[in-house]
């Protein structure tokens, strides 16, 4: 049965550059902010804190929502409906570093910091690439 399930992802800046992390997607990889599900029990700013930090070992200050947006997750957009929103995040502490087992589970390969035209020329998904442009750039 497909469910619905709840995902934060954080943009987090520095020095007017984003976070992105590579993710095996297909025959390629896809770039997105660092996040995941909120898990059962969770708040969305647990979830996150929780999820940046086992991804990248950074840890944040989420701070506002700047946007939520919904997709189909699985095959030819059939599956589990997503609703995820998109936290603004710009207190960052440590260093990147995706060695870690949690990030290799999720399948994230690398990292950059992206200007924001680096990001609307590198491989992102077509609702996120339009939220980051509405609300951001």
């Amino acid at each position: 049965m497909d469910k619905t399930i709840a995902a934060v992802k954080a943009l987090i800046e520095k020095e007017g550059e984003y976070l992105f992390v590579g993710v095996e997607y297909g025959d390629g990889t896809i770039w997105v902010p660092p996040g995941g599900k909120v898990e059962r029990g969770e708040s969305p700013i647990q979830a996150l804190n929780r999820e940046v930090q086992s991804e990248t070992s950074l840890k944040i200050e989420p701070g506002r929502p700047i946007g939520m947006y919904h997709f189909l997750k699985g095959e030819k957009d059939r599956g589990d409906q997503v609703t995820l929103t998109l936290f603004e995040t710009n207190k960052v502490y440590g260093n990147v570093d995706i060695e870690t087992d949690h990030a290799k589970e999720d399948g994230i390969t690398d990292y950059r910091w992206m200007s924001p035209e680096q990001i609307t020329k590198n491989n992102v998904t077509d609702t996120l690439r339009q939220l980051l442009e509405q609300e951001i750039f």
